[in-house]
């Protein structure tokens, strides 16, 4: 009986480390979010990057938008330190603030915040005071 009872354990040990690898690569980053510069939006989605740049609804004066083709996208290394960006865009590092709510991806920052407030920021682009 007992050593029934240590075979199954060992046997769902044995489990768990297999599967801990494949868990973890479906699972979220700590890096998941939207994180905004100047001129667009970043969103880390598990293992996906997307880089989606505002715009103006329209010329003239008029509504930021965010488009909605992405301008690149890519994917994170293992170690989610990197991001391979995909059709010859090469491998950028990350680097993560200590607070977390900026990271630097190829020397150009990105900060966490409120959608509307980012694009506040660029309604002087279309038109807008």
């Amino acid at each position: 009986m007992i050593a029934g009872t240590a075979k199954r354990a060992a046997a769902a040990a044995a489990l768990t480390i297999v599967a801990a690898p494949a868990l973890s690569a479906c699972g979220g980053s700590d890096l998941d979010g939207a994180y905004y510069d100047k001129s667009g939006r970043i969103t880390i989605d598990g293992g996906s990057v997307t880089y989606h740049t505002l715009g103006c609804e329209s010329t003239g004066k008029s509504a930021v938008i965010i488009n909605d083709k992405a301008k690149k996208t890519g994917e994170l290394n293992d170690a989610g330190d990197q991001v391979i960006w995909s059709g010859g865009g090469g491998t950028k590092p990350i680097t993560v603030s200590k607070n977390g709510d900026t990271i630097d991806i190829d020397g150009k920052r990105y900060a966490v915040m409120d959608e509307k407030e980012a694009m506040d920021g660029y309604k002087h682009m279309c038109g807008q005071n």
